[in-house]
């Protein structure tokens, strides 16, 4: 990582640490074999969250158009980074503090982007837009929480909340793609709150039986 990003990464990290001490406690990081020859079952999972959860809210960025165009290309590469750290795990031994920065660097990187290409539009008829996605895509830091992800998740919603009820204001009688929008970003985050209860209740899941992540394929 370069020292950008690792200062990014810090600063984001003691946000997480001021959130996640609002919420409920729990137990540390769950560790998980993955079942037969192919991926495992918390893999699969989130690929079938992604498409059903996430793609489409990046259709109804891209079929309002305009800024939401690159706003879409950046959320769908920071779930990607998120649906890869996953598989990573599902293949490897829990790594050190330093290591795990290093594998969750481009998603801090992503979390970076889209506060640039939000702070670039400022005048932009989407700025709310972008605004409410700045503020909730920080649900993909569940990676980095051992004892509360879901909980922690679930605080995204309200975290974009103020943005998106500027979008349902400026957009209300008017079109309906805007409403659509602001419901699709929360069902994504909801889902993914269902998704981590499921498969990653107390933290990102690893294989005790696996090897290093540097190894691991994707």
């Amino acid at each position: 990582m370069t020292e950008a990003q690792i200062t990014q990464l810090a600063a984001l990290l003691q946000r997480l640490e001021t959130v996640v001490a609002k919420l409920e406690g729990g137990k540390g990081s769950t560790e998980s074999k993955p079942s037969g020859s192919g991926k495992a079952p918390q893999v699969d999972a989130y690929t079938e969250y992604f498409n059903a959860s996430v793609a489409p809210f990046l259709a109804n960025c891209r079929d309002i158009g305009g800024d939401l165009n690159g706003l879409a290309d950046l959320v769908e590469e920071g779930f990607k980074e998120v649906g890869k750290l996953i598989d990573v795990a599902s293949q490897s031994k829990k790594p050190s503090d330093e290591e795990f920065g290093e594998m969750v660097g481009p998603i801090a990187n992503v979390f970076q982007k889209i506060t640039e290409y939000k702070d670039k539009r400022r005048g932009s008829e989407y700025y709310n837009h972008e605004f409410a996605v700045d503020e909730g895509i920080k649900c993909l830091a569940w990676v980095t929480i051992d004892k509360t992800p879901v909980a922690y998740t679930k605080e995204m919603v309200n975290a974009a909340q103020f943005y998106n009820n500027k979008v349902l204001v400026a957009y209300k009688n008017k079109d309906k793609r805007h409403a659509d929008y602001v419901e699709g970003f929360k069902k994504a985050i909801a889902d993914l709150a269902d998704y981590i209860k499921e498969h990653h209740t107390t933290g990102l899941k690893w294989n005790p039986n696996g090897g290093s992540y540097k190894d691991a394929k994707v």
